[in-house]
């Protein structure tokens, strides 16, 4: 009868532990800084998963570009050590490329064959909050702006209620109009209009750019002290994504660098497996006689 190596007590016990010493836990934790940053990368295109189509696909995309553009250069705007740094003579401050770059991509979404009343409205209220003209320009499209989305959702049959509703803004073109018009015109506005006013800001579903134009309103209405708390509260807002988004860069390639430090300690342990030959097996030894006394194995005949 032969002996196992597991059941020979002759056997070096030490033989396996280097293999059990190179088991999962470092691979263990590459998956898992593989599957996060993974994660991370296809966010944005899990959340545009339910597009109707790749052009609808892309102008989504960019919409949320153009989003963070804004808020970050808000944010900077407002951040004093940042907004009062200097640029080189003849060079625009890091603020105001950022808030250049923020208005161009609202300008591109709204001449683009896709663009939507949002758009217009969202490019208006940015070129409000950083003090830029064209306001009233770009408010002037809303009302064809709006028929092109009606027509556009009346061919779209499988969306569900709820993003169309989001979509839609839930007051008539002509309560917009003269919403905006009371906004940005040069008469004042009358204490008791302001309800009404915030009211049908609040039925556009501007998301964060609601800020600029309540803004907007309680400056028009003589409410200084509520229009600054409406901007501080787009600042805070914007200033708590950029912090989001620097976290999670940060995260992305803390990870990246671990996979790949994983991934090259993998490379070299497999290298250096195949390089050093193989250790010979334990002999395999066979069972003793009975009566066998080692004690006697080694005497000289």
């Amino acid at each position: 009868m032969s002996l196992s190596p597991q059941n020979n007590p002759y056997a070096d016990p030490t033989l396996n532990l280097s293999s059990a010493r190179r088991s999962l836990p470092g691979w263990v934790v590459g998956w898992a800084l593989a599957l996060i940053v993974t994660g991370i990368i296809l966010r944005t295109a899990l959340a545009t998963r339910d597009a109707a189509s790749e052009a609808e696909t892309a102008s989504i995309e960019k919409t949320f570009a153009a989003v963070h553009l804004t808020k970050s250069a808000y944010a900077m705007s407002r951040t004093p050590f940042i907004a009062q740094s200097t640029a080189m003579p003849g060079q625009r401050s890091s603020t105001t490329r950022l808030a250049d770059n923020a208005i161009d991509s609202w300008r591109k979404l709204a001449a683009s064959p896709y663009a939507r009343a949002s758009d217009w409205r969202r490019l208006a209220l940015t070129l409000s909050l950083f003090g830029r003209p064209g306001v009233t320009d770009a408010l002037s499209h809303i009302t064809a702006a709006r028929a092109a989305d009606d027509a556009r959702r009346a061919k779209v049959k499988n969306r569900s209620a709820r993003r169309r509703r989001e979509e839609a803004a839930e007051i008539t073109v002509r309560e917009e109009v003269a919403l905006w018009g009371a906004l940005y015109g040069t008469a004042p506005i009358m204490p008791g209009r302001v309800p009404l006013l915030r009211t049908e800001i609040f039925r556009l579903n501007l998301g964060w750019f609601e800020h600029a134009a309540l803004a907007q309103l309680y400056t028009r209405s003589g409410r200084g002290p509520e229009a600054q708390s409406e901007l501080d509260e787009a600042s805070a807002s914007a200033t708590l994504m950029l912090g989001y988004s620097s976290l999670e860069f940060v995260v992305l390639m803390i990870g990246t660098i671990c996979v790949l430090i994983f991934g090259l300690f993998a490379v070299l342990s497999w290298v250096s497996r195949r390089a050093t030959p193989a250790s010979q097996p334990a002999p395999v030894v066979g069972a003793y006689p009975a009566g066998y006394s080692s004690s006697y194995a080694a005497l000289p005949s």
